[in-house]
């Protein structure tokens, strides 16, 4: 997991979209985020529906004279501002949308300086929310596949430590998120709301800005890998039970089962004994989980990565909220058939960084933070509402995780990466959720790729130096108005190289909770404690108000996350 809107944006007179609207929701990689493309009938850059539809409104208008205002390098930056409010009417800002998350995925609006002769008339208001619904859009958007990896992750760290990580961990998030949100203020000038790749170019240089880039491409890649295993092992645990159904025999194998339908897998012996009768069975040679039906899969969702109508897998945004609440009421639930079952140690496991690795992508969104509060009604209210986001976002962490884990009949140590694999596939409320969850995975995971191949493609169109309303010279991916193309043969090679990448993973590495870990200390590093960081550092120090207390602290919290990233590699995979 947010509500992803392609759309075009005049500050002064013209129709004007929020990027994130309120009323859908994206799917993400740690969080179910549904990824909303409202009315978009295009699903790549050679198909930019929307954005033809916008040349045509400016060169039919009464602005015809608008033209890209382009910056020699020789052309001084005085030069270029904007120095009267006269001179201001006669600025606007175009901007194009670059998609990346969420848990989460928006990467950035390319800003255009576009000037005019004409007499700009009073803009038209833009359309905002309430600050409930800015509050909700976060938490939606930050709740993702992270949440059936919770209870799991504090195992690895005990139960009152790994309680007091979330909770800190939660907190630091939350701070670097509104350290962007107070640099795109700073410095976004009319905008008032630049995405971080842009702020990286203006403050740090082009190398941030990249790196921004491609870390956004790595989110997208893991989320990817992550929504196909899991569809793998709801499809197969469906499918399985239906057939063992029909043949009247049990598909749930020689497990360690106690009250409530839980088992304890991951047994070598009790696997040895499971692997001989699904190799005895015809049907489990055609139908297993890591061999044949992450190819079956990816035959039946191939196609839908290649329609070049991407509105129908919006229609379900609905069901990312649904399915954690779900979730939510599914754990409550086993939780009180279960009662408390305590025997954890009090102190922190060597194991803890699997709970701070999975964390940094559980609360992974601030790739798109400054795009989901640019439409808050009241702007002097972000701080707060970040913060009540973040707090539901921990709470909802801390009752799918806490809850399971000291509920939990058997070993702390039988939980598995995925709760769904502690439970017979018999079991009606798995069952519903496996389903729920299959199909609300299944529509979102084509939007996944679309949203990874435009971020990959963005990377090869040729960069186009440009003024921002500051007078700062950035570049950025479109050249002018030109439309940009690639060839419908390379979108579908590249979907072939995402398709057989998510398939070896399934078949090779089925371990998402490893994957979410160092996905998210890599990925957490860059956009959760270095950047934010390194932005904050060059504002504060161009408002004259660095100190050296300051610079000690924002250099602690990149030294953090590269521990966090350096500790994944000494525990247990398992």
């Amino acid at each position: 997991m947010n509500k992803f809107k392609r759309s075009v944006s005049f500050e002064t007179d013209s129709e004007s979209q929020p990027l994130l609207s309120s009323d859908s929701s994206n799917a993400s990689f740690g969080a179910h985020h549904q990824i909303m493309f409202p009315g978009s009938e295009t699903s790549d850059f050679d198909q930019s529906q929307s954005y033809l539809d916008t040349q045509n409104r400016l060169h039919n208008s009464p602005f015809s004279k608008l033209h890209l205002k382009s910056l020699s390098p020789n052309v001084k930056k005085s030069e270029n501002k904007v120095q009267t409010s006269e001179d201001y009417k006669k600025k606007s800002i175009y901007t194009i949308p670059s998609f990346t998350s969420n848990k989460n995925f928006v990467s950035s609006s390319k800003v255009f300086s576009i000037s005019t002769e004409d007499t700009i008339e009073k803009p038209k208001p833009v359309s905002t929310q309430s600050s409930i619904v800015t509050i909700f859009s976060i938490w939606n958007t930050t709740m993702g596949s992270s949440l059936l990896t919770m209870a799991w992750a504090i195992q690895k760290a005990g139960f009152i430590p790994g309680i007091i990580i979330i909770i800190l961990l939660g907190a630091l998030c939350a701070y670097t998120a509104y350290c962007c949100i107070q640099v795109s203020r700073d410095h976004g000038g009319a905008l008032n709301a630049v995405e971080i790749p842009v702020l990286c170019n203006m403050l740090l240089g082009k190398w941030a800005q990249r790196l921004s880039e491609v870390f956004s491409i790595v989110v997208l890649l893991g989320a990817s890998i992550v929504y196909l295993i899991l569809m793998t092992n709801f499809l197969y645990n469906t499918v399985q039970f239906i057939i063992d159904s029909i043949q009247d025999t049990s598909g749930d194998g020689n497990y360690t089962v106690a009250s409530g339908n839980v088992i304890c897998p991951g047994n070598d012996k009790f696997e040895l004994v499971n692997a001989t009768i699904r190799a005895a069975q015809p049907s489990r040679v055609i139908w297993d989980k890591h061999s044949t039906v992450p190819i079956f899969l990816a035959i039946l969702l191939f196609p839908c990565l290649n329609v070049s109508n991407i509105t129908f897998f919006t229609k379900f945004n609905c069901l990312g909220t649904l399915s954690v609440i779900y979730l939510i009421c599914f754990v409550i639930t086993k939780g009180a058939i279960w009662g408390i079952h305590w025997n954890s140690e009090p102190f922190l496991s060597g194991t803890f960084p699997a709970l701070t690795g999975t964390l940094s992508l559980s609360f992974f969104i601030h790739n798109i933070i400054i795009s989901i509060l640019k439409n808050n009604r009241n702007q002097k209210k972000n701080g707060r509402d970040l913060s009540i986001a973040f707090g539901l976002i921990t709470i909802t962490y801390l009752i799918i995780g806490g809850v399971f884990y000291i509920t939990f009949p058997l070993g702390k140590s039988c939980i598995k990466d995925n709760i769904f694999d502690n439970f017979l596939m018999s079991d009606a409320m798995t069952l519903t959720a496996r389903v729920l969850l299959m199909f609300q995975i299944s529509v979102t995971f084509p939007l996944i790729v679309y949203m990874l191949r435009i971020n990959v493609f963005g990377l090869f169109v040729k960069k186009t130096k440009v003024e921002s309303e500051l007078g700062e010279t950035m570049e950025t991916s479109s050249s002018h108005h030109t439309e940009i193309k690639f060839p419908k043969k390379w979108i579908l090679l590249f979907n072939i190289i995402i398709v057989v990448i998510c398939i070896l993973f399934a078949c090779f590495y089925p371990k998402i909770g490893t994957l979410i870990r160092y996905t998210g200390a890599l990925s957490g590093l860059v956009y959760i404690f270095t950047l934010p960081s390194l932005l904050k550092i060059a504002s504060l120090k161009k408002q004259e108000k660095l100190t050296k207390l300051k610079l000690m602290f924002f250099v602690c919290i990149p030294i953090f996350g590269a521990c966090n990233l350096f500790a994944q590699f000494f525990i247990s995979a398992n």
